[in-house]
């Protein structure tokens, strides 16, 4: 019984971290379609590839580390997008210790759930840009619902002058884009 059982299910690879997860399905999968977006609101699904997810991963972590967050904690609260996913990935991968904020919280739920964590940055989609325009933390990143990461030949928009500025509201695209590589084969290793 056991050996008929065996065959039905097939082999599965040994994952050790989100790290090694990401690490090993761009080597599996590197062209293969890992998310399904919408350019805007009731639009068609695009594809974005696993060595897309794996640019902008590695981009926006190297980032953070750049922006002195190595070891801190980081905030996520929003609706379900990409640059969520992303956002995760990115600080669970090597640069500090993620804080998934859950979006049906209040106000001062959140106020005082970043202030026990110690957070240092947090990620928001803009119905919490209220939130945080003048709450006061060191860094505050700005993510979007819909978008387009699905053409790895063109760069990401600079989509604000003042970028990457303490205190103020920083656009998720432009940390990406501080970092990424239209080609993808760009990898600068802090993490």
């Amino acid at each position: 019984m056991v050996n008929k059982l065996k065959e039905k299910y097939h082999k599965v690879r040994e994952i050790t971290t989100m790290k090694d997860m990401l690490n090993s399905s761009v080597e599996l999968y590197s062209d293969k379609v890992a998310y399904l977006v919408k350019k805007e609101k009731g639009g068609t699904y695009h594809q974005i590839i696993y060595k897309q997810v794996k640019n902008d991963v590695d981009a926006l972590g190297t980032q953070l580390i750049s922006m002195g967050l190595k070891n801190e904690k980081i905030a996520v609260i929003g609706e379900n997008c990409y640059e969520w996913i992303a956002s995760y990935f990115a600080v669970v991968n090597g640069t500090g210790i993620v804080v998934p904020l859950d979006k049906e919280l209040s106000r001062d739920e959140i106020y005082n759930l970043l202030k026990i964590a110690g957070c240092k940055a947090v990620f928001f989609t803009q119905a919490y840009e209220e939130y945080f325009r003048d709450y006061d933390i060191p860094f505050k990143i700005k993510m979007k619902l819909y978008g387009d990461r699905t053409d790895l030949t063109q760069p990401l928009p600079l989509l604000d002058e003042n970028i990457i500025a303490e205190g103020n509201i920083n656009i998720w695209e432009n940390l990406v884009r501080k970092r990424a590589k239209p080609d993808c084969q760009w990898r600068q290793k802090f993490y």
